[in-house]
């Protein structure tokens, strides 16, 4: 197949169109569409509560210092994402 000289494109796009009919017919696409749905409603999801938590102003002032603690090892990842939740939760 050669998109240059044009030979096999004809054959290829009916090896496509073929594939579709198929996976319409059979409810692969229709299915594989919704889960893709799905999947973008989490991750939507996903990234306005991050912005949303990292834009808040009790999370801004306190990551710095958390981060520094958490690579200089006096405190665990567990506990610094912990203590930046609750600040979050709390508004403070």
């Amino acid at each position: 197949c050669s998109a240059v000289a044009g030979a096999g494109s004809r054959q290829l796009w009916e090896c496509v169109l073929e594939y579709v009919a198929l996976t319409r017919a059979n409810g692969w696409l229709g299915s594989a569409r919704r889960e893709q749905q799905r999947r973008w409603m989490h991750e939507i999801i996903d990234q306005t509560l991050r912005q949303q938590f990292d834009a808040h102003p009790a999370v801004r002032t306190r990551v710095a210092a958390l981060e520094r603690d958490v690579v200089e090892g006096r405190t665990t990842s567990f506990r610094a994402a912990r203590m930046l939740l609750e600040a979050y939760a709390r508004g403070s």
